[in-house]
């Protein structure tokens, strides 16, 4: 355990979910699955920059409650892996460096399609719009960069939320989702560019918050050319491994 919370921990977990025909292109039905997981993260804070390790693994199970699609290979249950790492360096007590992956792959059995992996959103290739593209495997990186802009602030809003510091985050994303691993060579990736402003907060006195805005830009289409292809706006509020 860390100082204030636990930073290793072992688990499992269940969903029933309806499975719609408008994502992924699939016919609608019911699927249940289970996970077995294993989460490690040492970092002090997870809402200001700060250094530190953290790793996940998963192995789960999905199964559709549904008669097989005429003409089609899908089964089913299909069994699936993630591993993903994080590792920050808190530089010169002011930035930050951070480095994280994942590879998750379906190892048997054939989903259906909206259970496959997707790529696009704010924490899987930032440069494009949510579930840009499915995949059997996928395979995650980034890198980002936070330093000051300014800091040691005080500003209140009717002395119920401060505002503490600020931020920029430059970022890079690189991704490949592919229908099996011997196509990994012959499908074209995802990669995107960008630069963000985190924006960090203290309501009551005593709840750290953060708020960040985001500006991406994909750099390669679907045949894999290099070009500006379009501008991605995020406004969240945590930081962009707060989930890896």
């Amino acid at each position: 355990a860390t100082p204030g919370r636990l930073a290793q921990w072992v688990g499992v977990a269940s969903s029933l979910e309806r499975l719609r025909s408008d994502f992924g292109g699939g016919e609608e039905a019911t699927a249940s699955s289970v996970a077995l997981f294993y989460g490690y993260d040492d970092r002090q804070t997870l809402w200001a920059p700060d250094g530190g390790t953290g790793l996940r693994a998963a192995v789960g199970y999905d199964h559709v409650f549904a008669d097989p699609v005429a003409g089609s290979d899908q089964t089913p249950g299909a069994l699936s892996f993630r591993v993903a790492g994080l590792k920050s360096w808190r530089l010169a007590a002011a930035h930050q460096l951070s480095l994280r992956g994942s590879i998750s792959s379906f190892i048997a059995g054939q989903p259906r399609p909206q259970l496959l992996f997707a790529v696009g959103g704010r924490r899987k290739v930032r440069g494009y719009v949510e579930d840009d593209a499915l995949g059997r495997v996928r395979m995650l990186g980034s890198a980002e960069w936070v330093h000051p802009l300014m800091w040691d602030l005080d500003w209140n809003g009717a002395w119920l939320g401060w505002v503490t510091g600020l931020d920029g985050a430059l970022f890079a994303d690189l991704a490949a989702i592919v229908d099996g691993w011997g196509d990994l060579s012959r499908r074209a990736r995802r990669a995107d560019v960008g630069y963000g402003l985190r924006l960090y907060l203290d309501y009551f006195g005593v709840q750290e918050g953060m708020m960040a805005f985001d500006v991406a830009v994909a750099l390669m289409d679907d045949d894999g050319r290099f070009g500006l292809h379009g501008v991605q706006v995020y406004l969240d509020f945590v930081q962009s491994f707060f989930v890896f």
